[in-house]
């Protein structure tokens, strides 16, 4: 399996528990990061707009994540 593939199905794995899928795939990517990431990195890595991680990252905190 591809790290790619990896982030997609926990994306959407966490996304039928109720998450965004953009806030699932955020949990992917950052479960396969050998370092710490930023939201920059998450926005290139995800290939998603600023404002979409933002919300995303919000949630996160919000479910204490």
């Amino acid at each position: 399996m591809s790290v790619e593939q990896f982030i997609e199905d926990v994306g959407l794995h966490y996304s039928r528990l109720g998450l965004s899928r953009t806030a699932a795939r955020a949990i992917g990517a950052l479960l396969v990061s050998d370092e710490p990431v930023d939201a920059p990195a998450l926005v290139e890595r995800l290939g998603v707009a600023k404002s979409s991680l933002s919300v995303a990252l919000r949630q996160l905190e919000q479910w204490g994540l």
